[in-house]
């Protein structure tokens, strides 16, 4: 304890703050709590109904009266009036005195008219509009404040408050018949005396009550928002207020009572929505919005339990606070508990529409939820009785968290910011979970035997498995939980270090290839493949059962069972694998590793492949370039992400020679025309290849990406007969459609490489053979820089045309410096494959 305090007493004064308020707040909520059972036995149901009628009509008077000015336009008047502020909330104060003497002398004449519509007497109407004048003070005091870190004279204001209105009202009720209107004189006498020298005081120090500019700002800013306030206010006040016309205040006792109890983690809610509201706007800013989705769904989590903790003990908690006579309320928690986390699930549509300053789908979503309420408890409180109000209440907030769905899809969408800052499955799958618990819990208040039981079967579970629940919560409160915890992990030096390969695409498996090899000759590594695609073609590559089919009986295997320490990944995307495959689940047993399958040997940031979801749970990556390893270390902010620069391993096997012919073609269109990704020549050049290769003395080839001819007709340049027909041409004329699954064993057999942008033209680069480059102008070609001197560039068909002649005469003017080039690089990336298996040996041991 006293740790804490000398911690507290060293906090920056806004955590102090935040902090000491918090707290408050707590200690505020107590003592209404501790109270509560003292007023329902020392009020009669209908006495303590008043009170709940009165609470209900002060706050839709209170909108009117005070047109909330302490709130909406306050902070943002402490930052635009920073030298005036006191000035600005005595003209603020002088506002509210002149709408609360108009509301004052439009119901005095009438009074018996309105008396009759409040079911109040005059004397609580007129405490009524004081109590909205002077709390108004109060509040825009707290609220400087606040804004200027001054803590702890509010904190003592709050703390005197919450128990001198109770104690007024208590020696009130004492000394009164009318113990009814005497309880909530009480209260307003409380901020009478507190309130009364605050508003005096801001008159003194601000010498205004009248200021225009300050007046226009202020209800300009305000005024539109007040079918808002109204809005919200008849949402959480209709429901007393009719029950009260219909059935009488005996039942607006009962349901404000568990109301209220349903209702008491509220605090908890705002104090939460308070604390994440800036981080949230802080993943928006800076476009990292998929970071919110799991600490929203946590959360909501959170909200949960802590409301089917109330529900489950609601049936106790009634009979301890407010006695057997309210037993009966016990059914309205369930339901309005619930309409407490989907004002959460509203509030975080509601947060964006704030940040956006978008208030027209915020105002007319509680408006409309507003009018559904209304018209709901019309229907069916007459029917079913005061029980009806809460699951009219529930029904509403579910149209209200709907509505403002919608509100905030609009405005994402032409904001143009990405539809991903929550998980709708998660946040849908927790409300449902929720509400089936509770309901289920509802029906078993008569069996408290039950209840119990299962509570306490609920946490011997919890007991049982809490090194499992101890793992999700460390997991959702630190990022690297699982890469800190694989990283502990040694493989005993008498057994070999066993090592998956997870391969699905034949076509980049030569990229990995080498270091599997190098292990199948090495007594330190037990390697495997784990075959998730194409099975016949990779069991060619492994030893006798090394090959492990992924499905087995076409059920996915477990391979957390087959005890692996390091399983590698061929490319840097989640979302191609099972989620039993992906690096979020294997790196909870086994330490993930990426060797690139595509190859930027001098690329920048924009080159760099860069996953997120991969990445963060990557234990060993062995980068493209030392720029890669700078640029991705720096994104992911982890001491526990391996990053590495050790080669590429696709280089091990690749000699530098001079070419004995220049018969043989390739060519390798690239598969898109996304013009950001460097283009593509295939739809220009294609029918000049054709010729080409028609004339051509030696072998012509053409490999496009696996992906391409699907992307050409996906975007319309190219239909599926066409795509056909060209095959056919191709096949007519000589010209093979490259059958070799890697490009490596293409590579052998070609003498000429014609190409746009891509990976594998450093793989043929380095062999010393010839390459006409297609030129393009985008972002990709600074990539290529420090081997364009050593290719034959090409800015049309022509020019590619010309260089083709010239390489099949023999006439490689290139050959030189195209070999002076490769042999530097050579001498960087070579014997990769064993540079990788000693970072392995040296991690495992």
């Amino acid at each position: 304890m006293i740790k804490i305090f000398k911690k507290f007493k060293t906090a920056s004064v806004e955590l102090k703050a935040t902090l000491s308020y918090t707290v408050c707040n707590i200690l505020q909520r107590c003592m209404s709590f501790i109270t509560l059972p003292l007023f329902t036995r020392l009020l009669t149901k209908e006495e303590y109904g008043q009170s709940s009628v009165f609470q209900s009509w002060e706050s839709i008077a209170g909108i009117f009266i005070s047109m909330y000015l302490a709130y909406g336009s306050f902070n943002r008047a402490m930052v635009k009036y920073e030298d005036r502020r006191d000035e600005y909330i005595s003209s603020i104060n002088g506002i509210v005195t002149v709408f609360g003497l108009l509301f004052l002398a439009i119901y005095l004449p009438f009074r018996d008219f309105f008396n009759g519509i409040f079911e109040l007497p005059t004397i609580l109407i007129v405490f009524m509009v004081i109590h909205i004048v002077l709390g108004n003070a109060i509040s825009c005091w707290q609220a400087k404040n606040r804004f200027e870190f001054k803590y702890k004279p509010v904190i003592a204001q709050m703390l005197i408050m919450s128990v001198l209105s109770p104690l007024l009202s208590y020696i009130l009720i004492c000394l009164s018949d009318k113990k009814g209107e005497a309880k909530i004189i009480g209260g307003v006498l409380a901020v009478v005396i507190l309130g009364g020298f605050i508003y005096i005081q801001s008159f003194i120090k601000g010498k205004k009550i009248f200021n225009k500019e300050f007046w226009k700002y202020a209800l300009g800013f305000n005024i539109p928002l007040i079918p808002y306030y109204l809005s919200q206010v008849i949402f959480n006040q209709s429901d007393k207020i009719m029950i009260d016309k219909i059935l009488g205040k005996d039942d607006v006792a009962v349901y404000g009572v568990a109301y209220n109890l349903a209702l008491i983690l509220n605090f908890v809610l705002n104090a939460i929505n308070n604390s994440y509201v800036p981080w949230m706007y802080g993943r928006l800013k800076d476009g990292q919005t998929k970071k919110n989705q799991k600490i929203a769904s946590l959360i909501a989590i959170i909200m949960a339990v802590l409301l089917l903790c109330i529900i489950i003990a609601a049936p106790e908690i009634i009979l301890l606070m407010a006695g057997s006579a309210y037993a009966e309320a016990v059914y309205v928690v369930p339901p309005v508990a619930m309409s407490l986390l989907l004002l959460f699930y509203s509030q975080l549509f509601i947060n964006v529409q704030f940040y956006f300053e978008a208030k027209k789908g915020m105002v007319a979503g509680t408006a409309i939820a507003a009018a559904a309420n209304i018209v709901l408890n019309f229907i069916f409180i007459p029917i079913f009785g005061y029980v009806a109000a809460a699951y009219t209440t529930l029904v509403s907030y579910v149209l209200f968290a709907f509505l403002n769905y919608l509100s905030y899809k609009r405005l994402l969408k032409k904001n143009n910011v990405e539809d991903n800052l929550y998980n709708y499955k998660a946040l849908i799958g927790i409300a449902l979970a929720f509400m089936a618990i509770g309901f289920g819990f509802m029906l078993l208040y008569e069996f408290t035997i039950a209840r119990i039981g299962i509570v306490l079967f609920g946490l011997a579970m919890l007991f049982v498995f809490r090194k499992e629940v101890m793992d999700i919560y460390r997991r959702y409160k630190d990022k690297d939980f699982y890469l800190k915890k694989t990283a502990q992990k040694k493989v005993p030096a008498n057994r070999p270090i066993k090592v998956g390969f997870i391969v699905q695409m034949p076509e980049i498996w030569d990229k990995e290839y080498p270091v599997y090899r190098a292990m199948l000759d090495n007594k330190d590594f037990e390697p495997y493949l784990i075959v998730e695609q194409n099975m016949d073609y990779f069991s060619g590559f492994a030893a006798d059962g090394n090959a492990i089919d992924a499905y087995k009986d076409g059920k996915l295997i477990d391979i957390k069972k087959l005890g692996f320490d390091y399983i590698f990944y061929q490319r840097p995307y989640n979302h191609y694998l099972p989620e039993e495959f992906r690096t979020n689940r294997v790196i909870r047993y086994a330490k993930t590793c990426y060797v690139p399958y595509a190859f930027w040997p001098f690329a920048g940031e924009s080159l760099c492949g860069y996953n997120t979801d991969f990445y963060k749970n990557l234990y060993m990556g062995f980068l493209e370039t030392e720029d890669c390893v700078q640029i991705i270390s720096d994104r992911l902010n982890s001491k526990y992400n391996k990053l590495m620069y050790r080669g590429n391993p696709v280089f091990d096997d690749i000699e530098c020679v001079k070419p004995k012919s220049y018969k043989n073609i390739l060519w390798t269109p690239r598969w898109t025309y996304n013009e950001g990704v460097g283009g593509s020549h295939f739809l220009e050049y294609k029918d000049d290849f054709v010729e080409l290769g028609k004339a051509n003395d030696g072998k012509t080839v053409l490999r496009p990406h696996p992906l391409a001819f699907d992307n050409y007709i996906s975007k319309g340049y190219m239909t599926e007969s066409e795509v056909a027909d060209f095959k056919s041409k191709l096949s007519d004329n000589g010209i093979i459609l490259d059958p070799n699954k890697m490009i490596s064993d293409t590579f052998a057999d070609t003498d000429i490489l014609i190409t746009d942008i891509s990976s594998v033209v450093i793989m043929f680069f380095l062999t010393g053979k010839p390459i006409i480059f297609c030129e393009t102008d985008e972002a990709m070609v600074p990539a290529f820089e420090k081997i364009k001197e050593g290719m034959y560039v090409a800015d049309n068909w022509e020019q590619v045309r010309t260089y083709y002649e010239k390489l099949k005469n023999g006439e490689d003017s290139l050959y030189e410096k195209r070999r002076e080039i490769a042999m530097e690089i050579l001498n960087d990336v070579k014997d990769s494959s064993d540079r990788i298996l000693e970072e392995l040996l040296k991690d495992s041991r």
